[in-house]
């Protein structure tokens, strides 16, 4: 008896529980796909994406920066190398051309002058490393004295280089 007046109670009961554990499991699962939908702007994972993405902007926007600035120092670099380049090879190109050939065409010269002085009969010395008269200067040029000797060429002495020149020719 007991359990025929408990039967309908028990029976409405664990329809009623069935149902609102339908409900509450159907709520449930609508909640965690809501908070796991990145379309949804108040759930966890769209302001989670959304941050992601702002800092993906700014990493993005660092990088990008970060290459102009490189590419412009490469620029900057590469200019300053060929303008080097190019200035060693103007100073190469005038020092073949001027006075500024250096050491390495004195001691050309120089042997040079040995085989003409030879040839004359004459000794000859280099003093191109001699202090001379005039503060942070040199002896100079050399040429013949009336004497026939090879002697330091001095400023002034264009008239009688002239009558030298013409006597060594002959």
């Amino acid at each position: 008896m007991l359990a025929a007046r408990l039967a309908p109670m028990l029976e409405k009961f664990g329809h009623d529980l069935d149902a609102r554990v339908t409900v509450q499991t159907s709520e449930l699962l609508t909640k965690a796909a809501k908070q796991f939908d990145p379309d949804d702007p108040t759930s966890p994972m769209s302001k989670h994406t959304r941050g992601l993405e702002k800092q993906q902007q700014t990493l993005s926007a660092a990088l990008e920066r970060n290459h102009r600035d490189m590419a412009t120092k490469v620029d900057e670099l590469t200019t300053a190398v060929k303008m080097t380049t190019s200035a060693k090879e103007a100073a190469a190109s005038l020092a073949k051309i001027t006075t500024l050939k250096g050491e390495s065409y004195a001691a050309e010269v120089h042997q040079v002058m040995e085989q003409i002085a030879a040839g004359l009969g004459d000794e000859y010395a280099d003093t191109g490393a001699i202090p001379g008269a005039v503060p942070r200067s040199k002896k100079g040029r050399w040429s013949a004295d009336d004497q026939r000797r090879l002697c330091p060429h001095r400023a002034g002495d264009d008239h009688r280089q002239a009558a030298q020149l013409d006597r060594l020719s002959r």
